[in-house]
């Protein structure tokens, strides 16, 4: 059948959480979490008044992933810092990863997320991307 092949390949790197981020860098950090294992996190949802990137709500994990174009100014770096008290005192642990974390150090990072939304996983914590 024509155009088969483009079809199959279409669907195998389809993703369907990618319909949900709103970023890039949203799709490069779930596509690296996947690759490495990590369980998919809830996606652009509300906690504690806030819309979080990335969460793992049975780990009270919060990953916040942080392009430099919309984390470059004064304001937008204290009302991270702001947030990131509010969701603390919420009781969650709040990680910012950045492109460079993704691209220069994602073996660190995935250990890191791992160690806290799978802990009772060492195999997992010992795979590295």
């Amino acid at each position: 059948w024509r155009g088969i092949s483009k079809l199959r390949h279409i669907l195998d790197v389809w993703n369907p959480e990618s319909t949900q981020t709103r970023s890039e860098l949203e799709m490069r950090f779930l596509s690296l979490c996947r690759a490495s294992g990590v369980p998919s996190p809830s996606v652009n949802v509300s906690l504690a008044g806030f819309e979080v990137d990335c969460l793992w709500n049975d780990a009270r994990l919060v990953v916040e992933l942080d392009g430099f174009v919309h984390h470059s100014d004064r304001a937008a770096f204290e009302r991270d810092r702001s947030r990131d008290l509010a969701l603390r005192r919420a009781g969650y642990e709040v990680i910012r990863v950045t492109y460079r974390m993704i691209d220069a150090d994602s073996a660190n990072l995935i250990e890191t997320i791992l160690s806290r939304v799978a802990p009772r996983l060492p195999d997992l914590v010992n795979a590295r991307p």
